[in-house]
């Protein structure tokens, strides 16, 4: 079923690559910070085409203000996307269940290149308060 989310994979068409869309993320959503994540989102209504398009769409980026050397803003970029993958099941599952559609964001904008660990759990921490956000409604 294209609608519903694999598990523990990030695939081309659950990635948030379209300028216009990343450009009204910014422009109308909401954010929040968990160092050294910072997490903008928006939250909408499920498409008409909902079998074309996922619940969930993610980016990910890295501050070339803090991390200047490209090997580590990509590093960064790669420690976020696999957190990511790993835990954003719930999320996912929640947004279908309600019919909603979710851009975010993830920037790690840490002074230095933050551990796995660290990433993993701020994480988590991110995809909950997202997740408890759309239960609320």
């Amino acid at each position: 079923m294209p609608g519903t989310p694999a598990k523990h994979t990030l695939g081309r068409q659950e990635r948030l690559k379209h300028q216009k869309q990343i450009d009204q993320l910014f422009a109308e959503g909401k954010g929040f910070m968990a160092a050294p994540i910072r997490v903008s989102y928006l939250l909408q209504p499920l498409p008409a085409d909902a079998e074309a398009q996922p619940p969930l769409l993610a980016g990910f980026g890295a501050a070339k203000r803090h991390l200047k050397l490209a090997v580590h803003r990509n590093r960064a970029k790669r420690l976020l996307r696999e957190a990511y993958r790993q835990h954003k099941t719930p999320l996912a599952m929640a947004l279908q269940q309600r019919g909603l559609q979710l851009w975010v964001f993830f920037v790690h904008s840490g002074k230095e290149l933050a551990p796995y660990a660290q990433v993993e759990k701020q994480m988590r921490y991110c995809l909950k308060r997202l997740a408890a956000m759309v239960a609320a409604g």
